[in-house]
């Protein structure tokens, strides 16, 4: 099923086939929102990446398109994830 029957078929069901209340273009940005959601839930969609470290660099861009990272290697060995409030905890900082 391509964009447009999609967007037919969704119409229809919302008795709207004139798009008068949903526009084409709001059709398919929800379409689009609902397909990013369940290729975050299901991890369907993968990419591999590689990136160089740079010395006193704390920050690196990601690629655009980009959704969600689900491990990082440096050197083979795995890094385990740790957030802000976890780091801000060790640190001593409310």
């Amino acid at each position: 099923m391509n964009l447009s029957s999609l967007q037919t078929e969704i119409s229809r069901k919302l008795n709207d086939t004139s798009n008068d209340r949903w526009s084409t273009t709001i059709l398919t940005s929800r379409i689009n929102l609902i397909i990013r959601d369940i290729v975050l839930r299901t991890k369907c969609l993968r990419e591999t990446g590689t990136d160089s470290i740079i010395a006193n660099q704390q920050e690196y861009a990601l690629p655009s398109g980009y959704v969600d990272m689900i491990r990082v290697t440096l050197d083979g060995k795995e890094l385990t994830y740790v957030d802000k409030k976890e780091l801000d905890m060790e640190a001593g900082i409310d």
